[in-house]
């Protein structure tokens, strides 16, 4: 197909990089639990030693919800990297470390429970991946003077004893307990996304790394009215009670040990076991973290290589190993950790479509320590889009694809130039597909038809290469005291100018570096736009933060005075000037002084 040069258009959706936990600010949230996103403080000390790194590199993707919906302002962390998703949901880890072959990864958000899966490599590649977070809904409370017991739809069960809940520094706690529950049930066709760690590997109480067989998974989080965390206290134990799906319970054993995980390591810890009585399993526990009923066997190591049914790689897709799910990386390679002695069926799950799509097939039952290469494992034929895309400098393009269809939207990651992506939903329809490099900041998009039954649209060699850009620019001063402080955003990563219209606010958004030691950012909420002399909005008005130098909050004493106002493609500039409260250990006024910016315009939501 002859080369050819797509049409400009800048999409709202689409600002990929990240914002560092500690630099966004939080809002305050009516639901109590899920508050905290610092190292989990309730999970007890235990003997496990994670692996020393032995190599780093790049890992991305995207936090969404069950529903394949993006979540905004997750916090996603792995070692001592943590990053903040933007609008849709998209992270970018770089130099995130591996221990050992594996690097685990959590999500973290307000009126969440903290996600987290674990991505199994080698140095030399890059990885793409998925976090799946669920809500805490139907959150319940009790008096802690009181004996509860909390009830969830599918019949699993947490039972408190009376006077049985401490502060964490181990005094007694006597007010409203806010309890929040989830059961993670093996029966659940989207299990294998919701399981903590992602990846079952244990730590068994005689020591030994295992690999584990889930019969139910309970999930309970108990905190104060302030979102602080409690704890049981010492000498007291809650009841849990899970029921084992009926298909599993002819060899669920009668007695299974329980585990905890440890989300500061990212492993689950023997502790305790459950009695199984009228297919339901009931054990005591003594603290809360995740719990599981679970089988436990030696490890086999499996790993293979996805295709689809022409033969093709398929990169950055979910692969269904037993009841663990994980990505492929650029070549299409996975590997795992795998039970051994018992039989383990593969198959992929497209996670953008929600749906699976390949035929399954069976690994041979694997021996302690085996290594297995099972080699293809081919998808069915679908109809599906590819090309080989170019950059304005006629290198291979690295960045990341949007799909849009109807209210399908449909990310993927593009690495040396090749996108190719499976159609399992909306064929023959039209869509609109972008192209986007967030850190040159250069964004093309062209109108397609989708192609339907097993058809293939290929769309050839493109150059992805947008006529305009609008270079961003970010300085002021400030003086809170000590003198003239200057501040220059030198190495943005990320801008962007986007109007709400049902809201009728601009927000505007900087961020400069990947590093916390040059790690700075800007973010702006303009009510009623205009050329000229406006004012920021709303709490959240203004936020600036700085690693070197502390965080800034809008006094309502900022002013802006926007000089362009230009429309979508075009450019968004001006100055501003003002107070804002600077925390940099103690909290005072700072004086805000020769502030200019300057944006590209994204289009209108």
């Amino acid at each position: 197909m002859k080369e050819k040069k797509l049409t400009t258009k800048l999409l709202a959706v689409l600002s990929i990089f990240l914002i560092i936990s500690s630099c966004s600010k939080k809002e305050e949230s009516p639901n109590p639990i899920g508050n905290n996103y610092t190292k989990n403080p309730t999970v007890p000390e235990n003997k496990y030693i994670p692996p020393a790194v032995t190599f780093t590199t790049t890992v991305s993707g995207f936090v969404q919800d069950i529903n394949g919906n993006p979540i905004q302002n997750a916090v996603v962390s792995t070692g001592n990297k943590t990053f903040t998703t933007d609008e849709n949901g998209a992270f970018e880890l770089i130099d995130a470390p591996f221990t050992g072959d594996f690097c685990y990864i959590k999500a973290q958000k307000s009126d969440y429970f903290t996600a987290s899966t674990t991505i199994h490599g080698q140095a030399g590649s890059s990885y793409t991946t998925q976090v799946i977070m669920t809500a805490q809904k139907g959150l319940q409370s009790f008096n802690a003077a009181e004996a509860k017991t909390i009830t969830l739809p599918s019949g699993a069960k947490v039972d408190f004893p009376a006077n049985a809940i401490k502060r964490l520094d181990g005094t007694p706690y006597t007010g409203k307990v806010f309890v929040a529950t989830e059961h993670i049930n093996p029966a659940d066709p989207n299990f294998s996304l919701l399981i903590p760690g992602g990846d079952l590997r244990a730590f068994s109480a005689d020591g030994n790394e295992v690999q584990l067989f889930s019969y139910g998974m309970l999930n309970v989080e108990i905190r104060d009215a302030s979102g602080s965390y409690l704890q049981l206290a010492e000498g007291k134990k809650a009841t849990l009670t899970m029921p084992v799906p009926a298909n599993m319970q002819s060899k669920a054993p009668a007695i299974i040990p329980l585990w905890y995980f440890d989300e500061n390591k990212g492993i689950w810890i023997e502790e305790g076991e459950a009695k199984l009585q009228n297919g339901i399993y009931t054990g005591e526990v003594s603290h809360f973290t995740p719990w599981n009923c679970d089988w436990r066997g030696p490890r086999a190591f499996l790993k293979g290589i996805l295709v689809d049914c022409e033969g093709e790689i398929l990169p950055n897709t979910r692969v269904n190993v037993g009841q663990i799910t994980i990505s492929t990386n650029e070549n299409g390679e996975w590997k795992c950790w795998v039970p051994a002695g018992i039989e383990i069926e593969i198959g992929s799950y497209n996670s953008s479509w929600r749906t699976n799509g390949s035929i399954i097939i069976k690994a041979p039952i694997l021996t302690e320590g085996q290594e297995y290469n099972i080699g293809k494992v081919s998808t069915k034929c679908q109809a599906k889009v590819k090309a080989k895309i170019k950059d304005c400098d006629n290198n291979p393009f690295n960045g990341y694809a949007i799909l849009k269809v109807n209210t399908n939207e449909i990310r993927v990651q593009i690495k040396n130039g090749n996108f190719n992506i499976e159609i399992f939903q909306n064929k023959g329809e039209n869509a609109s597909l972008a192209f986007f490099q967030p850190q040159k900041g250069q964004l093309t998009f062209t109108d397609i038809v989708l192609p339907v039954s097993e058809n293939k649209l290929d769309l050839g060699d493109i150059t992805a290469c947008p006529p305009k850009t609008v270079t961003p620019e970010l300085s002021f001063d400030y003086d809170a005291g000590n003198g003239k402080v200057s501040v220059a955003f030198d190495d943005i990563k990320n801008a962007e100018a986007t109007y709400y219209k049902n809201q009728d606010i601009l927000r505007i958004n900087f961020v400069n570096g990947i590093q916390q030691a040059n790690y700075k950012s800007f973010s702006l909420e303009i009510m009623s736009p205009k050329l000229g002399n406006v004012s920021s909005t709303l709490d959240s008005g203004v936020n600036i933060f700085l690693s070197q130098g502390g965080s800034f909050t809008d006094e309502k004493k900022m002013n802006f005075n926007l000089q362009k106002y230009e429309n979508e493609g075009g450019e968004i500039s001006g100055v501003f000037s003002g107070q804002m409260q600077l925390y940099d250990g103690t909290v005072k006024s700072a004086a805000i002084t020769n502030g200019k910016f300057k944006v590209l315009r994204l289009p209108n939501k």
